[in-house]
């Protein structure tokens, strides 16, 4: 939980927190400022880089059409979902909605209205197909208790005497809209049964995938996760209170073939090695060292090696 009003510190310590664990997936719910700001200061913390996950709902999908080139430029990576919208009426809508919203709004670079937007704009077509069918009109109003002794213009309202009709034939009310088709289900808008997923890359949003909730996610998603990275992460990673994994090779002549301890140590040993730490649930940062002196002569006996690992002071591992 991060407070509405946290500052860069107190939303860094929290980040902080959890990057002291192994996960590395996070799931992203709160407003758009202060996602803005969440993200941004894990970029300044390096927590938008190779090998971390970070997933939006909803109701933050839209944040790079709202906050532009800011947001994407700190949000390279993030993947996130938001209702799939599948209607005749909003092709025209859009382009409608481009030309008005931008005489009104010169500086902005919304280019499309967003989810929230279509279910406000067929939430007031329901009212007024609702109104329309409130037949005859009706000016008979109650007067409210607290009318005479509010200074407020909300509490000088009156009650008209239909509002209960008028809030029934809402409610009842269904239409195929510019989101799909209006419902009201407990006064709720209906929900879309399905979603888009929406990866951040460059400037903006592009589509990766579909996700009908009665079947699997679309499995072919090409995702350009933090860092750049498009192969998958496995969402788990040693944790950064941990040192890196420093391996230590031993200094001896011949068999190669088996460790080769020069510039970019290799051989067989190492090669298993490293196919054995790919399988592990999570990511670990090795350190290759090689057991030399400053002459580049073995610093010890293979003995003094192991027993640097028993010691747990210069390595955890040692390969042969």
């Amino acid at each position: 939980m991060i407070p509405p009003h946290a500052t860069n510190d107190r939303i860094l310590a929290e980040l902080e927190k959890i990057n002291k664990t192994r996960t590395r997936v996070f799931v992203v719910h709160m407003p758009y400022y202060l996602a803005f700001q969440l993200f941004s200061v894990a970029n300044d913390a390096g927590m938008m880089k190779k090998g971390y996950v970070w997933i939006t709902t909803y109701g933050l999908t839209d944040i790079v059409d709202l906050m532009g080139s800011p947001a994407a430029k700190v949000m390279q990576g993030v993947v996130g979902i938001k209702p799939y919208v599948q209607s005749k009426k909003l092709d025209e809508l859009k382009v409608r909605w481009r030309k008005k919203y931008h005489q009104e709004n010169t500086n902005a670079k919304l280019y499309e209205p967003t989810i929230f937007g279509l279910w406000a704009y067929d939430t007031i077509w329901s009212l007024a197909m609702a109104a329309e069918r409130l037949q005859p009109p009706s000016s008979s109003f109650i007067e409210s208790n607290n009318r005479r002794n509010n200074s407020t213009d909300l509490g000088r309202l009156v009650l008209s005497k239909r509002g209960p009709k008028l809030r029934e034939l809402i409610l009842n009310t269904t239409f195929n809209g510019t989101s799909g088709e209006f419902k009201l289900v407990e006064g709720q808008v209906l929900k879309s049964e399905s979603f888009e997923i929406i990866n951040v890359v460059g400037n903006g949003n592009r589509r990766v995938g579909y996700w009908p909730p009665q079947h699997n996610i679309s499995s072919q998603m090409n995702i350009t996760w933090p860092g750049g990275s498009t192969t998958m992460p496995k969402g788990w990673q040693w944790p950064t209170e941990r040192n890196e994994l420093l391996i230590g090779i031993p200094v001896k002549p011949g068999f190669k073939q088996f460790v080769r301890n020069d510039s970019h140590p290799d051989g067989y040993c190492i090669q298993v090695f490293e196919a054995v730490m790919r399988e592990l649930p999570y990511n670990v940062t090795v350190k290759y060292e090689v057991f030399a002196d400053h002459h580049g002569e073995s610093n010890g006996t293979y003995d003094d090696l192991l027993y640097k690992v028993y010691l747990g002071v210069s390595y955890f591992l040692s390969l042969s």
